[in-house]
């Protein structure tokens, strides 16, 4: 939660950082749409195979550790819980998703062509 909570606060400070050069986008013409669609994607987009390959990887070590230890007894694989896993990887993304969209609340702000007489 506290890791959501840092991804809000510089998702929401994104767009005020860079309210020049988002303010100049818009008034070349650039539709918001894009520019909405463009900050969805940048933190969803190293994010999510993060998410994925973190999960998988500690999926792999729990198994082999539980299999070395010989918590499975019988079998040489350890089975993993994949619909619990799977709720962590979705919950997680979930969060990103979230907390990005709470972001865009500052995006109309920043992009007002007046931004670029502003002085900074």
């Amino acid at each position: 939660m506290l890791a959501c909570a840092g991804l809000f606060v510089l998702q929401a400070e994104a767009p005020v950082s860079r309210r020049r050069s988002l303010a100049a986008l818009v008034a070349a013409g650039t539709p918001r749409g894009v520019l909405v669609r463009a900050t969805l994607l940048a933190p969803l987009a190293p994010r999510v195979p993060m998410v994925v390959v973190a999960a998988a990887v500690a999926a792999g070590v729990a198994a082999g550790f539980a299999t070395a230890a010989g918590m499975d007894e019988g079998s040489r694989v350890a089975a993993v819980p994949w619909l619990d896993l799977s709720v962590l990887v979705l919950g997680s993304v979930a969060l990103v998703v979230v907390t990005t969209l709470l972001s865009l609340v500052t995006l109309r702000a920043a992009t007002r062509p007046e931004e670029l007489r502003v002085a900074a």
